[in-house]
């Protein structure tokens, strides 16, 4: 927990505890361990109650409320900037792979997109399909200047999440 300061501990039972603190904290307590279970941002949390090991609520700084539906959310799905190739030649997009990790029951997907504006409209292309290829996926994108991803988190059980580490992306 760091240099965190904590404001409140709500024990569900011996082996099924969580904490609020200083800057976002949100940590759990599984009858061993403490650990940072997820960071809400930059605000002081300062209460939690939680109802079940699951479910609760959290009151933050500012009148900030959260309802705290425990696990992880699926799917979770980040989208990146536009990437600039910075070059008055298209690109001829190549592959993409990336760094996985997937417990069971997990899954990472990655969808791709150009155009030859940096702001995506509709002269971009569509997104591609889904690529589930961690090794390497011929990007099927239109040759152009701008490039950008979206990665896509699968899970079918709340307690575990995949995770993607890195990703390259090359063109010629």
């Amino acid at each position: 927990m760091g240099n965190n300061d904590l404001f409140s501990i709500n024990m569900i039972s011996a082996s099924d505890g969580w904490a609020v603190g200083e800057s976002g904290g949100v940590y759990y307590y599984d009858g061993v361990n403490w650990s940072e279970f997820a960071d809400l941002g930059v605000f002081n949390l300062n209460t939690i109650n939680m109802l079940t090991g699951s479910g609760g609520w959290i009151v933050g700084d500012n009148g900030n409320l959260y309802e705290f539906a425990g696990g992880y959310a699926s799917p979770g799905v980040y989208t990146s900037i536009v990437l600039d190739t910075d070059s008055a030649v298209n690109r001829d997009w190549q592959q993409v792979y990336w760094t996985e990790t997937t417990p069971v029951g997990t899954a990472v997907s990655v969808a791709l997109r150009s155009g030859n504006v940096a702001v995506p409209d509709g002269s971009w292309s569509a997104w591609s399909s889904e690529l589930t290829n961690a090794a390497g996926n011929v990007i099927t994108v239109v040759d152009a200047r701008y490039l950008q991803y979206r990665v896509t988190l699968t899970t079918t059980d709340g307690a575990v999440t995949p995770t993607l580490e890195a990703i390259t992306i090359t063109y010629k």
